[in-house]
C-alpha cells in the first residue's frame, strides 16, 4: 500500500528538480514504491488526470472541499483514493451534486 501522500510528495521534488537525470530518479523511485494494482493510477495522478476522466466536480466545490481542515497524519494510499473517486464519479440523480460534493469533502478531510 502507498501513501497518496508519497506520490505528492514525489511530485512536489520533481517539480521543484531542475535537472532531467534528478526527475527521472525521482519518478523511477516512486514507481518501484507503486504497488503493481497502484502503478496504473499513480502514473494518472503523476499526470495530472485522474482514471475516471471527469467526474463531476467543479473548480468551486473542488475549493470547498479543499478548505476543510486535513487529517492530522497521512493514511490514504493511492488505492484507496481511487475507490473513493470512482465512487464519487458514480454518483448520479437527483442532488448528486450535492451528494459528490460531501464525499469530496469526506475525502479532502481523510487525506494528507
Amino acid at each position: 500500500m502507498t501513501l497518496l501522500a508519497n506520490l505528492v510528495e514525489t511530485s512536489q521534488r520533481v517539480g521543484a528538480t531542475s535537472g532531467r537525470l534528478a526527475k527521472i530518479r525521482e519518478l523511477a523511485d516512486l514507481l518501484r514504491a507503486l504497488q503493481p494494482d497502484e502503478i496504473s493510477t499513480g502514473v494518472h495522478y503523476l499526470s495530472g488526470e485522474l482514471p475516471q476522466g471527469r467526474i463531476g466536480i467543479g473548480y468551486a466545490t473542488l475549493r470547498t472541499a479543499a478548505s476543510n481542515p486535513p487529517a492530522s497524519t497521512a493514511s490514504l494510499s493511492v488505492a484507496e483514493v481511487d475507490e473513493l473517486l470512482t465512487r464519487i464519479a458514480g454518483i448520479r440523480g437527483s442532488g448528486s451534486t450535492a451528494n459528490r460534493a460531501t464525499a469530496l469533502a469526506g475525502l479532502f478531510s481523510a487525506g494528507n
